[in-house]
């Protein structure tokens, strides 16, 4: 499957995917469908399907932590920020990412600029689990 074939599929389905997460039927065809085609493109990729705060609907693409599901991913995504929040998600959490991480800035450095103030994400993992201990 092209990376065109599969935005096709999932506008195509779209509408069914939005009523799977917002009804309460328990039918996930169009889910498997989805995953299908995704496994497709690639067979490290994974879809999730949600809805925000704001009540738009969200399609997050992921290699679910395996690291030889990035290029695909990164390739279907055709967006560095859209990696990159994927890459948060998996060195910090899901949960903490969207529970304690209020923003994301996105800007291009160069290889061996040095800026103050930056952090690893394995820093910011550690700083995160840190918080959760019990004082």
């Amino acid at each position: 499957m092209t990376k065109q074939e599969f935005w096709q599929y999932f506008e195509e389905h779209m509408s069914a995917l939005e009523q799977l997460i917002s009804s309460n039927v328990h039918d996930y065809t169009i889910y498997n469908e989805i995953s299908d085609k995704l496994r497709q493109y690639d067979e490290h990729l994974i879809p999730e399907i949600t809805m925000d705060g704001q009540g738009r609907f969200v399609l997050v693409l992921s290699c679910d932590g395996d690291r030889e599901g990035m290029p695909a991913l990164e390739h279907l995504a055709e967006n560095y920020e859209a990696g990159a929040v994927l890459h948060l998600d998996h060195t910090i959490g899901e949960y903490n990412s969207m529970t304690l991480v209020e923003e994301i800035e996105f800007k291009r450095i160069g290889c061996f600029e040095k800026i103050s103030g930056l952090k690893i994400l394995d820093d910011l993992r550690d700083e995160i689990d840190a918080l959760k201990q019990p004082s």
